[in-house]
């Protein structure tokens, strides 16, 4: 759902009822939530562009942390990794959807909020569109954020991430 609170735009997305399953064979096109709500928050995304100050932070709401990435769901550069992770980089189809997305429609100043990983961190997301019809060099790259907050009460060491479980500093 969306919503706006002191004129800023909103949107909730349910990333933990509305998944797709994943095996080895269907990890490349395994979704973190329906295709009906990955064009709501498409849409939702060019309305708020489209806004008069564009410029205005735009929130999406996630139980999934976006970035940083878990090292664990890339390890030995095998795609069958992202089954360790239930977030954002445990689907793959859908991190890089919404990241291209965001690129290439220039939307600005997007804010991903999150707070499953029962680690607080913040990371700023550089997004350079690398396509045939893009010279990578001929614009700036485009900013969003992932911030990410853990729980007031996590008591259980096991369920809580650690900053060495992180990636830090990386391209992909």
């Amino acid at each position: 759902y969306r919503y706006s609170q002191n004129g800023f735009g909103f949107f909730v997305a349910d990333s933990r009822t509305d998944r797709s399953a994943r095996s080895i064979n269907t990890i490349t096109q395994a979704t973190l939530f329906s295709q009906k709500q990955h064009s709501d928050l498409e849409a939702w995304l060019l309305d708020q562009a489209a806004d008069d100050d564009a410029a205005r932070p735009k929130f999406i709401i996630t139980p999934a942390m976006l970035l940083p990435r878990y090292k664990r769901s890339f390890q030995n550069n095998h795609l069958s990794s992202a089954l360790h992770s239930d977030a954002w980089d445990g689907y793959p189809a859908s991190l890089e959807r919404i990241l291209a997305f965001i690129s290439e429609n220039n939307i600005k100043n997007v804010v991903f909020l999150s707070g499953n990983a029962h680690l607080s961190c913040f990371s700023e997301v550089q997004l350079s569109l690398n396509s045939p019809d893009n010279d990578a060099g001929s614009k700036e790259p485009l900013l969003a954020w992932s911030i990410h907050s853990s729980g007031l009460y996590a008591p259980l060491p096991f369920a809580n991430a650690s900053e060495a479980d992180l990636a830090r500093d990386e391209s992909f």
